[in-house]
């Protein structure tokens, strides 16, 4: 794996937390709407819509880093983007919430995120 590689896998974590980040934002506005009008229902359509957003935002920055091509089902994406939160909310929380709040330094915090969104990117391309 060459160093290329290697910046190819911070870039593709960096590019999907981002995305993300931006895209959670209406999730949130959107998902309240929903449980507002039916508790169960609303929040069952909102994590559905949550995983189709994963799905589909890996997607679109694997095939902008990669030229990786997909299945363009929705539930291919459906899939895909529930596998992709259970993984990642799995790692995120072993290697990156709880070094983050067990170390006191304020360079090994920063260390440790930048470790993270590395291994987002490597999970995401896998």
């Amino acid at each position: 794996m060459g160093l290329e590689t290697v910046g190819k896998f911070f870039v593709h974590g960096v590019l999907f937390i981002v995305l993300f980040g931006v895209l959670v934002v209406g999730w949130v506005f959107l998902t309240f709407v929903l449980t507002s009008i039916g508790y169960l229902l609303g929040l069952a359509i909102g994590l559905g819509l949550l995983f189709l957003a994963m799905g589909y935002i890996n997607k679109a920055v694997a095939g902008f880093l990669w030229g990786i091509e997909s299945a363009s089902s929705i539930w291919y994406h459906f899939f895909h983007g529930l596998i992709l939160f259970l993984i990642l909310a799995g790692l995120n929380f072993v290697f990156v919430l709880l070094p983050y709040y067990m170390i006191g330094d304020v360079v090994l915090r920063v260390v440790v995120v930048v470790w993270g969104v590395f291994w987002t990117g490597l999970l995401d391309v896998r």
